[in-house]
């Protein structure tokens, strides 16, 4: 998404120098601090000091990009989908146990459900709530039902 490239000049020298260029993707707004045209920067903090503030404005500009942050909210779709599918256990407990016994290699013993809970049941972090839903056009209110969601950032 963005690229910044440092090129030295005079290297291994007393007279050490830098061009920078940056080029960003079109989805991505553009990002402080201002490059000088045709500038070149001496070994010094404040371009120590202005590279790194570049680098990380151009990673906050990436996030704010709606391209990235559709792909970001996928991956977070996915990796929540991936944990209720195969790390979902009966027992409190059996959750990371089961995910400490895949990253540290052991085998995991599965064991049969007799009575299935409905999904979000056996997700830790999964609310419910009620909702009244009122219908402006018809002035009427639905009864009181309970709703399920997932909060995840």
């Amino acid at each position: 998404h963005v690229f910044i490239i440092v090129r030295v000049h005079n290297a291994c020298t007393d007279n050490v120098s830098y061009s920078v260029a940056v080029s960003r993707s079109k989805e991505v707004p553009p990002f402080g601090p201002p490059l000088p045209k045709g500038a070149t920067f001496s070994k010094c903090a404040d371009f120590h000091d202005w590279l790194l503030t570049k680098i990380i404005n151009a990673e906050n500009a990436v996030h704010r990009s709606k391209k990235f942050a559709t792909m970001a909210a996928r991956t977070r779709r996915e990796a929540l989908r991936d944990l209720a599918e195969n790390y979902v256990g009966t027992h409190q407990n059996e959750g990371p146990s089961r995910i400490a016994s895949r990253f540290l290699g052991g085998s995991v013993k599965r064991r049969e459900r007799q009575n299935p809970k409905p999904f979000l049941a056996n997700i830790r972090g999964a609310l419910s709530w009620l909702v009244d839903v009122h219908d402006h056009s018809t002035n009427q209110v639905s009864p009181r039902s309970p709703r399920a969601g997932i909060l995840y950032s």
